[in-house]
């Protein structure tokens, strides 16, 4: 299996919406537990990671609407909706069969980020007096 076989879907979802590799785990984790909701501090002991580092990739993961809260503090956390647990069976099943592919694909993805924030970066410092505003 090579970077051209992995779906055009999985590709764009891993792009857009993973850029860490505590934020794969979390997803997997969760997407092999569907039953239950995960504290961020279940999340750490699990995965083997710090509470802090759970509780990020959790709330980013909820801030791109990944998962949903549940309930009150302390914070749990489930998979939302049906289009992400379909995407997450394509890219768990990707991920047991290649973890190395996947984490190649991240990290070029993290290398495309990183380049086009310093275009972006360079292409504003040749903007003479600031972006202007409307109105």
């Amino acid at each position: 299996m090579t970077n051209a076989d992995i779906a055009e879907e999985v590709r764009a979802f891993l792009l857009a919406y993973v850029h860490s590799y505590e934020q794969l785990e979390t997803l997997i984790l969760l997407h092999q537990h569907p039953e239950r909701d995960w504290s961020a501090a279940e999340v750490g002991a699990e995965l083997k990671i710090s509470t802090v580092s759970a509780a990020e990739a959790l709330q980013f993961l909820s801030a791109n609407l990944l998962l949903e809260r549940v309930g009150l503090p302390p914070l749990s956390y489930k998979l939302s909706g049906e289009d992400v647990r379909r995407i997450m069976r394509s890219l768990a099943y990707l991920y047991n069969a290649n973890r190395l592919l996947v984490m190649q694909l991240m990290n070029a993805n993290a290398i495309e980020r990183v380049r086009t924030s310093a275009l972006r970066a360079f292409a504003d410092a040749f903007l003479i007096g600031g972006k202007k505003k409307d109105g």
